[in-house]
């Protein structure tokens, strides 16, 4: 890109379609059958004092720990039949696993906490008309969000505070959240999806570490984020700095 490029970019209004929850049991609700990939992962530690003698400086400790991971990739047979759907049971059974999981590491410690754990990684698959005809597609297109958990110091002052009351309402901070959320890196035809690995070939790609990609203007990132689930869909303005990445 050149410089003239670059000055022409900080110059424009860019955004880019965000979720405003990271944890697990929010997006299998709020995507369900829709998720192609969700990567997850999250573990709790907690530790007693079992018997102490601070004259002799003698102590056992008890520790507990415990670890959850998802890494969900939705299949088909030869037909195009999902083989492992994420039925609303099915989710509810993987909502119920990752909170039993995690509070086993200490029963009856944070009775009031429904334990969950962070998305480092979701693609959903979007059937919608009007991103069909944004992206010139065919009337049986669809179209793959592809979603990657961005950290905290890209984080604008104002978006956290959005945010925090929705952390600190599920308790997430509590549980050793750190401050990210998902954030589209591309968006991908099914045409140019590639199952079998990470060959893609999307109608959009941007990553805020490198300057010489361009997010969406904003009418675009309004219709993305339009397509997304109302209570955690939004889209953030973005801008290039002078070091030549982009920050939320």
């Amino acid at each position: 890109m050149s410089q003239f490029e670059r000055d022409k970019h900080r110059g424009e209004e860019y955004h880019i379609p965000v979720l405003l929850l990271p944890n697990a049991r929010d997006i299998l609700t709020e995507f369900n059958s829709s998720i192609q990939r969700i990567v997850a992962s999250g573990s709790r530690m907690s530790k007693d004092t079992v018997e102490e003698n601070q004259d002799y400086g003698f102590q056992i400790d008890q520790n507990y720990s415990s670890s959850v991971s998802l890494n969900y990739n939705k299949h088909r047979n030869t037909n195009g039949k999902v083989t492992n759907p994420l039925t609303n049971d099915a989710i509810d059974s993987i909502n119920n696993k990752i909170h039993q999981g995690l509070a086993s590491a200490k029963p009856g410690r944070n009775k009031n906490i429904t334990y969950d754990v962070p998305v480092s990684r979701l693609i959903v698959e979007i059937d919608n008309d009007m991103i069909r005809g944004k992206y010139d597609a065919p009337v049986d297109e669809t179209f793959f969000f592809d979603f990657h958990l961005e950290s905290a110091e890209n984080l604008g002052g104002n978006f956290r505070d959005m945010i925090e009351p929705l952390f600190e309402e599920r308790n997430l901070t509590e549980q050793g959240f750190n401050w990210r959320v998902p954030v589209l890196r591309q968006v991908i035809p099914l045409t140019g999806y590639d199952f079998e690995g990470e060959n893609h070939s999307p109608v959009f790609a941007w990553d805020p570490t490198n300057g010489n990609t361009v997010p969406m203007q904003r009418s675009t990132s309004q219709l993305i984020s339009g397509a997304l689930p109302n209570n955690i869909g939004y889209h953030k303005e973005v801008e290039l700095t002078e070091e030549e990445y982009w920050v939320l």
